[in-house]
Parts: C-alpha cells; structure tokens; sequence
C-alpha cells in the first residue's frame, strides 16, 4: 500500500505549475487531487517527475517523531502525529503545524529554493508584521495579513541546500507550496523549441 501510494504522489507533481523558469511543489494541489489527503513518514515526492531530484518530508512534534500530512480543502502540507488505518489524521483537526512541530525537508542533492508559500486559512489568518514562522532556526515574520503569504526564502540569501525545516513560532500555518527551478533540461527544451520556432518563422 505505501509504495502504491508513494508512486501516486509522485505522480501529481507533473499536473503542478510550472512558470518560465521554476517548478511549484504545490502541496495545497496535492491534498485536494488523487492520492488526495493522508500522511506518511516520509513523504515522499519525485519533484520532477523523472528520479532525477527526490524530496523526502518529515514531521515531528515534541515527542519526536510524527508524520508530514498533506491536508485538503483550504490546507497543505502540516503535521500530524496519529494515522488510521487509511492514512488519515485522528483526530482530524491534529493536521497542521502548530506548537512544537515542525517539518523536516530533504532533497536528494543540492537545490535552490526560490521561494515557499504559507496559508493559515483555519486559524484565522496572519497578521502581518507579528505573525512569525521559524526557517532552518531562525525567526521569519510573515510579510502579509489574511490567508497566505509568500516569501523568498531569506535565511539562505539564493544559495543551495539539500535539507532545512520549517516550524511553529507564533503562529499555527500549512506549507502551501515551495518553488524550485526547474530542470535544465526543461529550459534547454523550451529553448530548442523556441529556436525551432523561429527558425520556421524565418524560412516563411
């Protein structure tokens, strides 16, 4: 069951958004589309689809070790420390990431994050400028008031990482997405087709 399951959530990453130059690991998507809600430990994801960049997510609560939860409706990815028999959070309001809880992100090499969006539509919302999330230990105050806020990842300054967390401050929140780049071989495609384009453009 779990390696049937695991292949499916690998599998929805190819229905994310992909912008020009970066991929959306897009969590609240995941949750609301097939395999849809559940937990495991790890999750884990093929980001792009072809072996090439794995994700493994942890979550923890103060007791240890706990389980990454992807939650539907208006959620994403939280924290959840009991699983019934089908996956699912018991009870089902334990699913985000609050007091003493925290997610654990690990990729199978290098990466850069270009940014992370959070959403706290079942607690009321952020308020901007005293809402915090912790980021790889450090403090991080959401710049935005309401349900979600987005923000480049300032702690690692654009630089590559294979692994950071993320977790409870002062304010009960769910990962929504994260965006990475995309793969260069991606680029280079759409760039050959574009020069293809052009090509054809030329001869006409």
């Amino acid at each position: 069951m779990n390696k049937i399951t695991k292949s499916l959530i690998a599998g929805v990453l190819s229905l994310a958004a992909m912008s020009a130059n970066a991929m959306v690991i897009d969590f609240a998507y995941m949750a609301n589309h097939p395999p849809g809600e559940m937990g495991m430990q790890p999750l884990n994801i093929d980001v792009y689809g072809d072996g090439s960049l794995m994700l493994d997510i942890y979550g923890y609560n103060a007791n240890g070790a706990s389980n990454a939860y992807l939650d539907a409706q208006t959620g994403g990815l939280g924290v959840c420390t009991t699983l019934d028999v089908n996956l699912q959070c018991n009870p089902s309001n334990d699913d985000n990431v609050t007091v003493g809880e925290y997610l654990e992100f690990v990729f199978s090499g290098d990466t850069a994050i270009d940014s992370i969006s959070f959403n706290n539509n079942h607690d009321g919302g952020f308020v901007g400028g005293s809402s915090t999330i912790n980021i790889d230990g450090m403090s991080f105050v959401t710049p935005d008031s309401g349900n979600v806020t987005t923000t480049a990842l300032d702690p690692f300054s654009g630089t590559r990482t294979s692994s950071f967390t993320i977790a409870y401050d002062n304010t009960q929140f769910y990962v929504q997405s994260i965006t990475v780049p995309e793969p260069a071989g991606l680029a280079l495609l759409g760039l050959g087709l574009l020069g293809f384009g052009v090509a054809r453009r030329a001869k006409s």
